[in-house]
């Protein structure tokens, strides 16, 4: 089957994507907006989760700006750090350029870094636990992809 390039659906903006269920639009606009405050308590991921092309990469790119401009109404200075779980790259060297993305300072105004890790089921499980501890920070904010 061919498509053509402009029959694809592209969004741009959180507002054109299509949601799965109105509880994950919800959610996402509540962190987006600043009414759910993240990271807190805690809390510092968000996991997109759905079958491939559904725009869960697409999404994980949009929010980093649109949650620094919820949180200080201004846009990223310092831009995500994106990291591609893969063969290869998918275990120590992965925690190891967190940590050091997480010991520098952030230029953005709110002071938080903003971390994708696109098919993060691709690390190891030693690096699944690391991660979670990675998650105990008040300086990054994490966006997670998964199938």
């Amino acid at each position: 089957m061919f498509i053509r390039k402009d029959s694809i659906y592209e969004p741009k903006t959180i507002g054109d994507i299509i949601w799965g269920n109105a509880e994950s639009r919800l959610r996402i606009e509540d962190i987006v907006s600043g009414t759910e405050a993240l990271p807190y308590c805690g809390k510092s991921a968000i996991l997109l989760y759905g079958v491939f092309g559904t725009g869960k990469t697409t999404l994980a790119k949009m929010l980093p700006n649109h949650i620094e401009y919820g949180k200080t109404k201004g846009e990223l200075v310092w831009p995500e750090e994106f990291i591609a779980c893969q063969q290869g790259f998918n275990g120590p060297q992965v925690m190891a350029r967190i940590d050091a993305i997480l010991t520098k300072s952030s230029f953005n105004v709110s002071g938080l870094h903003y971390i994708i890790l696109d098919e993060v089921d691709n690390l190891t499980k030693q690096a699944q636990q690391s991660l979670k501890s990675a998650f105990n920070t008040t300086r990054g904010v994490f966006i997670l992809t998964t199938n």
